[in-house]
């Protein structure tokens, strides 16, 4: 009998032991699952958050000449316009008057979900440059940059028809929310930016991946000192 009570109880701690370590490693590869999850939605979070702080180059520029010619300051520099990788195309030679040097565009920023999502075609704002002046120019009278309703040549992104639509529509956009909604974007309008453009430095124009444009000005290199002195020459 006591034998038999002895087997019985060693039965049950067995079976408590198996059925507290089922319960263990259930949790444990729960818990696993859990933190596996967790992981892989903070990378994702990390994935958008950088995407929405991506910045992509549009233009280059440096002053290469600024002096006062009967009583008005004269601004030669030159500007050149990135591709789809950044990677700046030719430089025009442009030659302003006025103490602020103007560069105005269209813009066009999508929904924050394309962005956040990394939508081909609509994962990251877009501008399109109109005009730059001179401040002793009216903007109407200002040097054309590229041809307004058609996608910009220099970093088209191989959307095409699409982006090409976007660009003939761009107005109709601007206007009409509702419109604008239907092709995913969320502002269609036009932006400056502008300053006081010094010899000695250099500047880009850049394009948020949600947002707009920035000018951000920096030292010339010695790369670009050298050939701005060869160029004077």
């Amino acid at each position: 009998m006591a034998k038999g009570l002895a087997k019985l109880v060693a039965v049950l701690i067995l079976a408590v032991s198996m059925a507290g370590a089922t319960w263990y490693y259930l949790e444990q590869s729960s818990a696993s699952k859990k933190l596996a999850a967790a992981a892989k939605e903070n990378q994702v979070l990390g994935q958008i958050i950088e995407r929405l702080a991506q910045e992509r180059r549009m233009a280059e520029l440096i002053v290469t000449d600024k002096h006062v010619e009967n009583g008005k300051t004269r601004t030669t520099l030159l500007f050149a316009q990135a591709d789809a990788a950044g990677q700046s195309g030719p430089a025009k030679t442009i030659t302003l008057s006025g103490e602020m040097v103007h560069i105005a565009a269209q813009v066009i920023k999508f929904d924050r979900d394309y962005v956040r999502h990394n939508d081909p075609l609509r994962g990251h704002s877009i501008a399109l440059f109109m005009t730059i002046y001179g401040s002793d120019t009216a903007p109407k009278d200002g040097i054309a940059l590229d041809e307004p309703g058609q996608a910009p040549k220099a970093y088209a992104t191989g959307a095409g028809e699409f982006e090409a639509g976007l660009w003939r529509d761009f107005w109709k956009m601007a206007g009409d929310a509702s419109y604008a909604s239907s092709r995913g974007v969320r502002v269609a309008n036009g932006q400056e930016v502008f300053g006081p453009f010094e010899v000695g430095k250099h500047y880009t124009i850049t394009v948020e991946a949600d947002g707009g444009m920035n000018l951000i000005a920096r030292p010339m290199d010695a790369v670009y000192r050298a050939a701005v002195g060869k160029a004077k020459e």
